[in-house]
């Protein structure tokens, strides 16, 4: 994913950890890691988003994996600052930022696209859900805020499926 203005690429790799490179130099800039994990526990990055808009903090990327996990990571420094984790050892496949960069979604293996609060961290709502709900029926690996309306996302999945869904509406 390339960052806003263009200096940087990150990647997200199949041992958990994410390389930034910058672009002019062609080398890499930042290494972003979790602790020391097992073979076993290693799980890949499946998506990366630079945070939008204006806050407090500048220089965010957010990931999420196969582990479930939703982890904001304050790049220069390279400390995290956030971690998100599914309760129900959901892995996440994908992620999108609204436009202000006010609120992000993820999906992934459990059918549902949940939309968070960027300030708070908190999910605000959940759309979709299985085969007893209106939504996908098999895993999610997409979802895209429409940029002409922040109310609407748009969503794809093994299920053979694109959803669009009014996010207060919770209805595809």
């Amino acid at each position: 994913r390339f960052s806003g203005d263009d200096r940087y690429v990150a990647c997200g790799c199949a041992d958990g950890k994410i390389k930034i490179y910058n672009l002019e130099t062609n080398k890499m800039a930042f290494l972003l890691a979790n602790q020391v994990l097992t073979e076993y526990e290693i799980m890949p990055i499946t998506c990366l988003w630079w945070r939008p808009g204006e806050h407090k903090t500048q220089n965010v990327l957010v990931s999420v994996s196969a582990e479930g996990k939703v982890n904001h990571w304050h790049v220069t420094s390279g400390k995290k600052l956030h971690t998100i984790e599914m309760v129900d050892e959901n892995h996440l496949y994908a992620l999108d930022y609204n436009l202000d960069g006010s609120q992000f979604s993820t999906a992934g293996k459990d059918y549902k696209i949940r939309v968070y609060d960027e300030n708070t961290k908190s999910c605000i709502q959940t759309l979709g859900g299985g085969l007893d709900l209106p939504g996908h029926a098999n895993w999610v690996f997409c979802v895209k805020y429409d940029p002409s309306n922040p109310n609407i996302q748009v969503s794809s999945g093994w299920d053979n499926t694109m959803m669009i869904y009014d996010i207060w509406k919770n209805f595809p």
